[in-house]
């Protein structure tokens, strides 16, 4: 499920026919600085936080947020949640 614009897409094909490409050509356009990482384990999950500065071609600058839950399966991790916020 991916929730973003006001709307909910319920699978990555619906996410793909709709807004994927613009958000790929969108992240793409971006400078981005990474200013702080931190990851915890907890045994078989972990979480992943992040801030960023992303700054757009016209030099608008964007602080973003991301927050990664992740689990461990068959000794592999995988992407529980994930979630992006961006201020202004």
């Amino acid at each position: 499920m991916i929730v973003g614009g006001g709307g909910i897409e319920r699978s990555a094909q619906e996410y793909e026919s709709h807004y994927m490409l613009s958000d790929m050509k969108f992240v793409n356009s971006l400078s981005s600085e990474l200013l702080e990482h931190t990851v915890t384990e907890y045994g078989d999950s972990s979480t992943s936080l992040s801030v960023s500065d992303n700054t757009t071609k016209l030099g608008k600058t964007y602080r973003s947020y991301e927050t990664v839950v992740l689990t461990k399966s068959y000794g592999k991790w995988n992407i529980a949640n994930l979630h992006w916020s961006t201020a202004k």
